[in-house]
């Protein structure tokens, strides 16, 4: 009988450590999984953000609503300023964006919303305005617009680039990502640069925001969206945005980060720079 109960005792020792070996290893990939989230723990540096809305269309952009009367085609927002930005990813909706937790070993094995008062810390967020102005006949009702992101061809169209002066493994463009919203609930996220290699050396990994539901624009290295899902009115450019009416003055919230869950969102490119331009389309789509 004691020899029995040796036997069942030893038995389920061995069984107890290899539990807790298993127990062991799976908190480990875990911790792996989620130190890739974060890995940068220094800063970036967002400068020289410009705009530069296309004219196709009669289409019109200011920084105010009033503005729009002076009828421009190119705005330049935070041109030669600079914004430490921390990074951060978002929800599944992409409005809300989120800061990552640090354990005491550098692991990132939680998130928290972004409080208002700290988003310049995380984010750089700006409005502007957008207007199709159009002459109708009279009795006519204004028609509607699709709005989409023109593809980088040469120093023209949409592009997140690094700016001289980095060094040769600082690439911050490749984590950048930037969203669209009209009404502050249904947003869509631009992801340049999406198919360059990792600073690692590895391929780059389709990592917009860990959850993250909404549409994604694509745009490879070479300066063309791909992949899109609804109607491309130009080859090469993106799906839309989101539409607004003609004649209509539209407020649009565009919001910039580094992406934290990205591969490429590293310590090497703590204190790097970005240069950025979006390039607006207007298509007429409806009555």
């Amino acid at each position: 009988m004691e020899e029995k109960k040796r036997k069942y005792s030893n038995g389920q020792m061995r069984k107890l450590r290899a539990t807790i070996v298993m127990a062991l290893v799976c908190v480990l990939m875990l911790s792996g999984a989620t130190y890739a989230w974060f890995t940068l723990g220094n800063t970036a540096k967002v400068n020289s953000l410009s705009l530069q809305v296309s004219s196709e269309g009669n289409l019109y952009v200011a920084k105010d609503s009033g503005g729009l009367s002076q009828k421009l085609t190119e705005v330049s927002l935070a041109t030669g300023d600079t914004q430490i930005l921390y990074p951060c990813t978002t929800d599944s909706t992409g409005k809300t964006m989120l800061s990552p937790i640090y354990a005491a070993d550098n692991v990132v094995n939680s998130t928290s919303t972004i409080a208002s008062e700290n988003r310049n810390d995380y984010y750089y967020e700006t409005d502007i305005w957008l207007e199709v102005v159009e002459t109708l006949a009279s009795g006519s009702s204004a028609n509607h617009y699709a709005i989409t992101l023109g593809k980088n061809s040469g120093d023209d169209g949409s592009y997140v680039n690094s700016k001289a002066g980095n060094t040769s493994d600082q690439h911050p463009e490749r984590c950048v990502r930037v969203s669209f919203t009209l009404d502050g609930e249904n947003y869509t996220v631009y992801e340049p640069n999406y198919n360059a290699a990792a600073n690692t050396g590895d391929a780059a990994e389709d990592q917009t925001g860990k959850g993250f539901t909404g549409t994604v624009h694509k745009q490879e290295t070479g300066g063309a969206f791909v992949g899109e899902g609804g109607t491309v009115y130009y080859s090469g450019d993106s799906s839309a945005l989101f539409q607004i009416q003609g004649n209509t003055p539209t407020k649009v919230t565009v919001r910039v980060w580094f992406e934290g869950t990205d591969s490429d969102c590293r310590n090497s490119i703590q204190d790097a720079q970005i240069m950025s331009q979006l390039k607006f389309v207007s298509h007429k789509i409806t009555n």
